[in-house]
């Protein structure tokens, strides 16, 4: 049986548009799957959602289902337009395991954009855990990871074929990659339902990786629509 454990830290918000008294919260959903099992997370059926004194959320909580691996979560969000998070996993199977995580959360606008911004980035520390080095690899057939816009594939950075590596007892830097650097400032679709990201890995056996990724999309004003 696959032993392992995952937690995501400030793992996910979004955020389109100044704040909005009117505007809900968004429910964050999360799947994490672990060596082909998967486990689905919501902030409204799970966990422990607390407004912050600084007007973001909190979202913590853990969730252990039987025969599969704990999941511990401490996410904050906020509805301003800023997005960033970390997911820290260790393998404790006797052999190389599969990780996916994605976080979504629902957009919310004061009123329908027709121009939208996006910039993101992506950095990790891969450690060794029992002195004989460790490895860290983007599937073969995708990037490690992915900017999800209405849940289809926009953005992606250290694709199939990237690899990092650790000596025994040391550690490594995973990436770093970007895009839209002063974030948000590259173009892309118009978002109307959610914004996500994924991330997708192979992990060797006894190691660890902590991964921290950010996505943001901001709608453009008007006013600098007309001048693109």
């Amino acid at each position: 049986m696959l032993e392992s454990a995952a937690m995501l830290m400030c793992a996910s918000a979004l955020a389109l548009g100044a704040r909005d008294p009117g505007m809900t919260v968004p429910v964050l959903n999360m799947t994490v799957t672990v060596g082909g099992c998967p486990i689905d997370l919501c902030s409204d059926t799970c966990g422990t959602l607390e407004p912050q004194p600084d007007g973001s959320f909190r979202y913590a909580g853990r969730y252990e289902p039987e025969g599969l691996p704990a999941t511990s979560w401490d996410i904050r969000f906020d509805p301003d337009p800023f997005v960033f998070g970390q997911i820290v996993v260790s393998n404790a199977a006797a052999g190389p395991a599969d990780f996916v995580v994605v976080v979504s959360v629902p957009v919310q606008f004061r009123e329908p954009p027709s121009a939208m911004d996006y910039g993101g980035n992506v950095i990790g520390l891969l450690t060794d855990g029992n002195d004989d080095g460790a490895w860290v690899a983007a599937p073969s057939d995708g990037p490690l990871f992915t900017a999800l816009v209405d849940g289809a594939e926009a953005f992606t950075l250290l694709d199939a074929g990237y690899e990092a590596t650790a000596p025994p007892f040391g550690t490594a830097t995973v990436g770093p990659a970007g895009f839209g650097d002063p974030i948000p400032s590259t173009p892309g679709p118009l978002a109307n339902s959610t914004l996500a990201i994924q991330l997708r890995f192979v992990l060797s056996p006894g190691d660890t990786v902590a991964i921290n990724g950010v996505f943001v999309g901001d709608a453009v004003p008007n006013d600098e629509e007309v001048q693109r």
